[in-house]
């Protein structure tokens, strides 16, 4: 390959220089020359250049983690903004101020490169000497009205300005996304105070993130867009991990990873056999509803027993003391006898759903415990308040020669049900076969959207327990008669039952 000479590379790197004042992908390869986009890298770059000409006003992109959002978003579009156009004020928000912060410097160092000023030599950052601030969350840039703001969604940025508004990722976890107080919280912050920071009709904010829920922050905003057309609509660009249909603007053929150079098709389908079908859904492929649309599957769950021994067994309550009265659906107390087996094997052997009175559940909770047996671990889900301490109190004197024990519920419902649906996705959930069985599938194949949720709280409650003991070897019921006793479960002998009371 033939070399160039001095004057071809001047020629050359005017023309980059060029190129990367005039679109950002050629501005990302310039200031930082070991960066390599994916197609769905220009494509992004592509859609911000748009924002900065004014063409489009509202984007929402969402890309599957670790796809190089932040990369373009949130260092270099902010970067090459204030050097086209270095008059006008920039706000950024992120899940926290910490990672807002880092992406504040990230934009700072990218403007310190000498590329950046061989591009840009008009936009200058401040040093000591000038009267423009630069601090971790806010710069300016020298002799120009153009200002950059960093702030952690849900913190107060009243009194700022923006001609363009940034929001990459305001959710940084699961349990946040399935809170519906933290998603409130965003929403009231989104509407309340970054939105008020518009200034005027040319403003355009961008919207970046991995979706989590079908309620984030862009669930709703494109739900009210379709709802009333006077409200802002919105351009969305979505870039799922794994093609699922041939979409314009897409050049993959259905079944191709979205990034292979970086995240193959072998690892993506190894990560969704690991995630299941919820989780992998809404992070990976962009959309929060799996197809379905409910966490669970009535096929997940074979019928009969598993192989392998009984390693331990609990049963998991669930209370709601309330009978049904006209007009008024309550939830049923329910309790749910699940055993773990060897080789990480699970079986549901025996459901009890009623609707009876504080004293008639009382009566049966104690009925059934002396049927389980006393190797059986008993666990009750513990309301928040006074109250909910006062019953467990009284259980707890009620069941005293039983292992029995309170569960303090906390947190969103869905991060509690979810490792029991990905154990039974991955086929290692039996259910025995009764007559409960038809209607404890139908509850659990439509949790999060069924009118009742009490089968699957129980059901979940005992398997986070088993699931968190420590193994230290196989336990009495795992050397016991497979079988044996009662339809829930086997009868310790008499010197067994004796050995294992605890008064």
């Amino acid at each position: 390959m033939a070399q160039l000479d001095p004057n071809q590379l001047a020629e050359f790197e005017l023309i980059h220089q060029e190129l990367a004042r005039r679109e950002l992908l050629s501005f990302a390869t310039y200031v930082n020359p070991i960066y390599q986009p994916n197609w769905h890298h220009a494509r992004l770059a592509k859609e911000l250049d748009d924002v900065l000409s004014g063409k489009t006003k509202r984007l929402i992109v969402n890309m599957p983690p670790q796809h190089g959002k932040s990369e373009l978003v949130s260092r270099n579009f902010p970067a090459y903004v204030l050097g086209r156009r270095p008059n006008i004020p920039i706000i950024h928000c992120s899940y926290n101020s910490s990672l807002a912060t880092d992406m504040s410097l990230d934009v700072q160092k990218v403007m310190d490169t000498d590329a950046y000023k061989r591009v840009f030599p008009g936009t200058k950052l401040a040093s000591s000497k000038d009267a423009e601030v630069r601090k971790q969350l806010k710069f300016d840039v020298v002799n120009m009205q153009a200002s950059y703001e960093a702030a952690g969604v849900g913190q107060g940025i009243t009194g700022k300005s923006m001609m363009i508004g940034i929001i990459d990722d305001p959710v940084k976890s699961r349990a946040e996304a399935e809170s519906e107080t933290y998603r409130r919280m965003v929403w009231n912050w989104y509407v309340a105070d970054f939105s008020t920071r518009q200034m005027g009709d040319e403003c355009a904010i961008v919207l970046v993130q991995t979706r989590w829920h079908e309620d984030d922050l862009a669930g709703r905003l494109l739900k009210i867009a379709k709802s009333n057309p006077d409200s802002p609509q919105w351009r969305v660009v979505s870039f799922p991990a794994i093609a699922e249909e041939e979409r314009e603007g897409d050049p993959r053929k259905v079944g191709e990873a979205l990034w292979p150079g970086r995240f193959s098709i072998n690892w993506l389908n190894s990560e969704k056999a690991v995630k299941g079908s919820y989780d992998w859904s809404a992070l990976y492929q962009q959309s929060p509803v799996p197809a379905g649309g409910a966490m669970a599957n009535r096929d997940w769950f074979q019928k009969g027993r598993p192989p392998g021994g009984v390693i331990r067994r609990c049963r998991m309550w669930d209370l709601a003391a309330t009978l049904p009265t006209p007009g008024r659906e309550p939830d049923w107390t329910v309790g749910t006898l699940l055993a773990q087996h060897t080789d990480n094997n699970w079986c549901v052997e025996h459901v009890i759903r009623v609707r009876r009175t504080a004293a008639a559940v009382d009566e049966l909770m104690r009925s059934i415990a002396r049927q389980d047996g006393h190797l059986t671990y008993v666990r009750e889900w513990q309301d928040p308040g006074a109250a909910g301490k006062a019953v467990i109190e009284a259980h707890r004197k009620m069941l005293y020669e039983f292992d029995y024990d309170s569960m303090p519920t906390s947190g969103e419902k869905s991060l509690q049900w979810r490792p029991f649906f990905s154990r039974a996705e991955a086929g290692k959930v039996w259910i025995n076969n009764a007559e409960w069985n038809e209607v404890w599938l139908d509850e659990i194949a439509k949790v999060p959207y069924g009118v009742h949720d009490d089968q699957a709280d129980s059901v979940a409650g005992a398997f986070n327990f088993l699931d968190s003991k420590k193994d230290y070897g196989p336990s009495v019921a795992a050397i016991m008669p497979d079988g044996g006793g009662t339809a829930s479960g086997p009868t310790p002998g008499a010197w067994q039952d004796a050995y294992f009371r605890r008064r």
